[in-house]
């Protein structure tokens, strides 16, 4: 996550102005992207494919496209545009943002704007977030936009964990080389399986509806 300085956001915005076309109608060149909701080894795919080659985002951290909930429309992309949407258990990603005191960061990353007071009170702490029992970082309103992205470029949903045996799918799917190693994905430490249950509970109830829509998707999927 990056930590918004003076500094950065001026990086930021000439990046955005090198990235965009002549006319000014999109700042999108690159013709592969990584995006998720975040917890979902987003950052390590993306350096993965930007170390095989890929015409990935140019931008520090490949911000915003790493993590935008807004699909670009299909004449605002260059031609053989594709994405790569990896998801994971959202109350693993949400709990990991609030061990590392990053939840409010992770708001206007995932909203492009600063919380307003109301919203970074729920975010001061986990239990605050959890009694209110909101979803600020609107988790199943990013899955959704993306699910139901405009036509005219594929976008291929993978469910992290099962990346090693997605692989030949993935790899065909962004360009690379038949020969082209997979991603070496360990296993990560939980942070549910340490939660005590009553909050786990609460958690589960905030992101049931996300969970449902998650274990009714094929463990990768093409959406056209």
């Amino acid at each position: 996550m990056l930590v918004r300085t003076p500094d950065w956001q001026q990086r930021v915005r000439e990046t955005l102005e090198n990235h965009a076309v002549a006319d000014g109608t999109s700042p999108i060149r690159h013709t592969r992207q990584v995006t998720s909701y975040g917890g979902s080894g987003t950052t390590a795919l993306c350096r993965h494919f930007a170390n095989a080659g890929l015409d990935m985002p140019g931008s520090p951290d490949h911000w915003p496209w790493k993590h935008t909930r807004t699909p670009p429309a299909a004449h605002d992309v260059p031609d053989d545009f594709r994405v790569v949407y990896v998801y994971a258990d959202p109350r693993e990603a949400v709990l990991s943002l609030f061990r590392r005191g990053l939840q409010v960061g992770a708001y206007r990353v995932f909203h492009l704007e600063r919380p307003s007071e109301s919203v970074e009170r729920r975010l001061e702490t986990l239990d605050r977030y959890l009694d209110a029992g909101v979803d600020d970082f609107g988790l199943l309103g990013h899955l959704e936009n993306w699910l139901h992205h405009p036509s005219g470029y594929p976008v291929l949903f993978l469910d992290f964990d099962a990346l090693p045996d997605a692989w030949p799918v993935v790899r065909d799917f962004v360009g690379l080389p038949e020969e082209y190693p997979c991603l070496d994905v360990r296993p990560r430490r939980s942070p549910l399986a340490q939660l005590e249950p009553s909050r786990a509970a609460r958690l589960t109830a905030m992101y049931q509806p996300l969970l449902d829509i998650i274990d009714a998707l094929p463990r990768v999927h093409l959406v056209p």
